[in-house]
C-alpha cells in the first residue's frame, strides 16, 4: 500500500461475491490512484478490494481480479492459522503422552508430597482452592496427573517452567525413595 496512493475511491458491487457474503467478507472500490514506481509518479485507474478486517488489500485492473487477490490472501493466512493451530495440538498431545507414561512409570513413593506454592502459578483458581486442603502439601502424583489437563491450557513459556518444575520435583522424590530404601535394606541387614 505505500507504493499507492489514492485519489478517489468510488464503491462498486462484488464481482465475486454475491448477496450477504460480498458484505461481510470484502469492500471493492474504483480508485484512482498515484503510484510510485522507481522515482517516478502515475495516475492510474485500477481497483481496490480490502477485507472488512482491513488487513488485506489487493490492486487489479479489474474488479474481480483485485477480489481473488484479496480472497487469496485472506485463504493463505486463514490456512496459517489452521496449520499453526494443529502443530499448537500436536505439541500438546505430546506433552500429555510424555506426561502420562512418566506419571505410570514413576519411581517414587506415591505418598510424596510437594508445596503447593510451587504450582499455584500453573493451576485454575478452583484447583489452588480444592488443594489448600492438604496440610502436608499436595501428592506429587496429583500435580504429575492435574499437568496432563493443564497443558493445552499454558503457552510454551508456561510449560517449560511446569515441566521444570515437575522434573526436579520427581528427581527429588525418586532420591528419597532411593535414600528410603538404601537405609531399609542396610538397618535391616546388618
Amino acid at each position: 500500500m505505500p507504493k499507492h496512493h489514492p485519489l478517489s475511491l468510488r464503491r462498486v458491487n462484488s464481482e465475486i461475491l454475491r448477496g450477504v457474503a460480498s458484505r461481510i467478507a470484502i469492500d471493492v472500490w474504483e480508485a484512482r490512484f498515484v503510484k510510485s514506481h522507481k522515482g517516478r509518479l502515475t495516475e492510474k485507474h485500477a481497483y481496490l478490494a480490502r477485507t472488512l478486517d482491513r488487513g488485506y488489500v489487493a490492486f487489479g485492473e479489474c474488479a474481480a481480479t483485485a477480489e481473488l487477490r484479496a480472497l487469496r490472501e485472506l485463504r493463505s493466512a486463514i490456512s496459517k492459522q489452521a496449520r499453526l493451530a494443529r502443530a499448537r495440538a500436536k505439541r500438546a498431545e505430546d506433552y500429555q503422552e510424555f506426561l502420562r507414561s512418566r506419571c505410570a512409570r514413576g519411581r517414587y513413593d506415591s505418598a510424596h508430597r510437594v508445596d503447593l506454592a510451587s504450582y499455584e502459578r500453573w493451576l485454575p483458581k478452583h484447583l489452588r482452592e480444592a488443594f489448600r486442603h492438604y496440610e502436608e502439601g499436595v501428592p506429587l502424583r496429583v500435580i504429575e496427573n492435574e499437568a496432563v489437563d493443564l497443558v493445552p491450557s499454558l503457552d510454551d513459556r508456561h510449560l517449560a517452567d511446569l515441566i521444570y518444575q515437575l522434573d526436579r520435583d520427581v528427581a527429588r522424590a525418586e532420591e528419597e525413595t532411593d535414600r528410603q530404601a538404601l537405609d531399609r535394606w542396610f538397618g535391616g541387614g546388618g
